[in-house]
């Protein structure tokens, strides 16, 4: 089941991808970007925000699987391109224009998540929940730098 959860995400990232790469529409990357932070709130907040605040019971493998697609979408480098296309500032979207702006500052706020997720999949292979938990929160402590800086309210 997870490999097969993998190779779905992989295609459907794969295809979007394509779509941004080879059309570079700002409306095109919004959608793609949209999708890839959606399946992030999904399995971060969601999923394993459940077992961190006590909705849900803690399951080692459930956990590690959350933890695993999040490095893969945060290592996707088209999820951070779709983030850089021009115009992709305006519209229905929540970037603000300074992430277009600020491209280095902002790629640099993306791998900062981007490892914290990856020590975060680590610490749930080892299988603490306190070390979890503590992670959980560098990892949510580094999504909310960017948003600060570069969301809409």
């Amino acid at each position: 089941m997870r490999q097969l959860l993998k190779v779905g995400v992989a295609i459907a990232i794969g295809l979007a991808a394509g779509a941004v790469q080879a059309q570079q529409k700002p409306e095109d990357a919004i959608k793609y970007r949209k999708a890839a932070m959606t399946l992030v709130g999904a399995h971060f907040g969601g999923q394993i925000g459940a077992v961190i605040r006590g909705q849900a019971p803690y399951n080692k493998d459930a956990v590690v699987q959350n933890a695993t697609l999040l490095e893969d979408i945060t290592k996707a480098p088209q999820v951070w391109a779709a983030f850089a296309v021009a115009g992709s500032d305006q519209g229905d979207t929540k970037l603000k224009p300074e992430g277009l702006k600020e491209g280095d500052k902002f790629r640099e706020y993306g791998q900062k998540m981007a490892m914290e997720i990856a020590s975060l999949n680590k610490v749930a292979q080892a299988g603490n929940l306190d070390d979890i938990k503590k992670q959980f929160g560098a990892v949510g402590q580094a999504c909310k730098t960017c948003h600060d800086a570069y969301r809409k309210q």
